[in-house]
């Protein structure tokens, strides 16, 4: 849906930033994969930050700040269009100052 409104005609210059709050791994990786690649050739940017204690590998694959992203068919991305972080969670935070 991101991707489709970004691909709207405009009157004006206009630039579209998604953000995706996500609490696991992502189960879909070859789907996202090629969604951004679409999304890369869009005035678009991609934010995910992975929120609780869950491993964020996939999240890190998907910022591809070392290499260049590619489709399941090879395409390559245009331009880095994902920034990924992950967040702490307040149970972390409480077991980090001793368990408050």
């Amino acid at each position: 849906m991101a991707c489709n409104l970004a691909q709207q005609p405009h009157q004006t210059f206009n630039y579209l930033i998604l953000l995706i709050l996500t609490d696991g791994a992502i189960q879909d990786i070859e789907d996202t994969t090629d969604a951004l690649v679409v999304a890369s050739y869009l005035p678009m940017s991609v934010l995910i930050v992975g929120i609780g204690d869950a491993d964020f590998q996939s999240m890190a694959f998907l910022d591809a700040d070392d290499k260049v992203l590619r489709s399941t068919l090879g395409r390559p991305s245009e331009r880095d269009v994902v920034q990924a972080s992950g967040a702490v969670s307040a149970g972390s935070q409480r077991q980090a100052r001793g368990g408050e």
